[in-house]
């Protein structure tokens, strides 16, 4: 087994709640790389905790301490969960913080949190509605920006869409 494949193994086992932080930490020794830095950063975002949840948003969103790759990973891995009210509590938060986000960071940086951390697995009318809400506050000179919501608002307006044509008439 390469050494990719047993970061993704080690990832898949933390989403599942199967191994932690200490885990993570022993393959890290083995492939202390750039490779294997930005597959722990990874595994460490999708603990499904709470409190991983929390420290990673803080250093993806809050702090910005990371670097272009170690962001990227973080993200994917904050976003990876088998629970999905992991994800609850930053709906809100992620509006809020993307004005802030998209005046003080790089372009991609920016824009790997603008559509990397969308609450798209919260498909639900209520992140429609709340992304329209974003939308009609966007000053006109937001134009990047609107694209980007616009493309993440489509993706769960389509998954609803597509729930709905899927329930027999005698769901309904």
């Amino acid at each position: 087994m390469d050494q990719d494949l047993r970061w993704e193994l080690v990832a898949s086992l933390v989403a599942g709640g199967r191994l932690g932080q200490a885990q993570i930490d022993a393959e890290l020794e083995r492939d202390n790389t750039a490779s294997g830095q930005n597959a722990a950063a990874l595994a460490t975002a999708a603990i499904p905790t709470a409190e991983a949840k929390a420290a990673a948003w803080d250093s993806i969103v809050v702090t910005g301490e990371l670097s272009n790759a170690l962001q990227g990973s973080a993200v994917t891995g904050f976003m990876r969960v088998r629970d999905r009210s992991l994800l609850e509590p930053y709906a809100e938060n992620y509006f809020e913080a993307v004005p802030g986000i998209v005046a003080n960071r790089t372009h991609a940086l920016a824009q790997q949190i603008v559509v990397g951390l969308y609450p798209a697995l919260l498909t639900t009318q209520a992140t429609v509605d709340r992304t329209d809400a974003f939308l009609a506050g966007l000053p006109a000179d937001s134009s990047a920006l609107r694209r980007m919501m616009l493309e993440n608002r489509d993706g769960v307006a389509r998954a609803l869409r597509a729930r709905a044509a899927d329930v027999l008439p005698d769901e309904a």
